[in-house]
């Protein structure tokens, strides 16, 4: 056999895997085949693939965030401050009058007023922080008559503004919370009361005999108008 035939077959393989349509199948054996596989798998499910994910931590509060809080509560604070001064001012300032105000007060006919003490009430028009009032009760006031000499005294004890009330037979003035005594002109007899009843001015106008009416600071020897 010549050189020539030897490799004739060698070059009949050649030429046979050259042509077009000779590839050899390079699907492995058992492999499953891409059109058969099921459409409906769509691969891990999503609780699987929470539960693979890393926990999220929680994010710090910002500079921002702080600074917003911080004026919330500042501004809460001014709130509750604001309703602390105006409770103050209804509260500790129901009627409003200023040092040393007074009003002029009837108290009844000049002519007519019986002779000895009489505790009366005294009213004028006035405001307290929110309204007006066109009368409302001031306190009470004793009015002393003997001749034609009337005397008009506060009936708030010095002591401690308890309202002081006349004895029996109209002798003297008693004050019922700390047993202090006041004679008719108004001076202390005895007890706590650090003065005596505070006197107030008097006039006749129109037929009507009328009382100054004025608060005096308690608990003091000095007679303070306030």
């Amino acid at each position: 056999m010549t050189e020539d035939a030897a490799r004739a077959p060698d070059t009949q393989d050649a030429e046979a895997s050259a042509q077009p349509g000779a590839e050899r199948d390079q699907t492995p054996v058992g492999a499953p085949d891409s059109d058969s596989a099921p459409s409906g798998d769509l691969g891990p499910s999503s609780a699987a693939i929470q539960e693979a994910l890393p926990p999220v931590a929680a994010s710090e509060p910002t500079r921002r965030d702080v600074l917003a809080k911080a004026a919330c509560a500042l501004g809460a604070c001014a709130f509750a401050g604001a309703g602390g001064v105006v409770g103050a001012a209804v509260v500790g300032t129901p009627l409003q009058g200023g040092e040393g105000k007074t009003w002029w007060c009837p108290v009844g006919p000049a002519e007519e007023f019986p002779q000895g003490p009489r505790k009366l009430p005294v009213r004028a028009p006035g405001r307290d922080a929110w309204r007006r009032f066109a009368d409302r009760s001031l306190g009470r006031v004793v009015v002393v008559k003997e001749g034609d000499e009337v005397r008009a005294f506060s009936a708030a004890c010095p002591h401690n503004g308890c309202d002081v009330s006349i004895a029996e037979g109209g002798v003297e003035l008693l004050c019922p919370c700390h047993h202090s005594r006041f004679a008719l002109d108004g001076e202390r007899i005895e007890g706590q009361s650090p003065r005596g009843l505070d006197p107030l001015v008097t006039r006749v106008r129109e037929g009507q005999l009328e009382v100054e009416w004025q608060r005096f600071a308690l608990g003091i020897p000095e007679r303070k108008p306030v």
